[in-house]
C-alpha cells in the first residue's frame, strides 16, 4: 500500500483493513498510541470483528516511552 504525502484515518484504517488485521488471530490484543487516527470507530470495529481487543497507550505511557 502507498500513501503519497501525510497519512490520515481514511488512509489508516484502509491499513488496517487491508494489510494488518487479515494476519490478526482472535484473542490478540493491538496496543496503539493516541493519535487522532487510531481512534475511529471503523478501526475498533475491524479489530474488534477479528476477535482482537483495542486498548491504547495512556498519554502518561506513551510519553515514558518516548523519552
Amino acid at each position: 500500500m502507498l500513501i503519497e504525502g501525510s497519512a490520515n484515518a481514511v488512509a489508516f484504517e484502509q491499513y488496517i483493513e487491508k494489510i494488518l488485521t487479515p494476519a490478526f488471530s482472535e484473542g490478540q490484543i493491538v496496543l496503539m498510541d493516541n493519535l487522532a487516527a487510531h481512534k475511529s470507530v471503523r478501526v475498533a470495529e475491524v479489530i474488534q470483528s477479528r476477535g482482537c481487543q483495542l486498548l491504547f497507550f495512556s498519554e502518561l505511557l506513551a510519553r515514558l516511552l518516548t523519552h
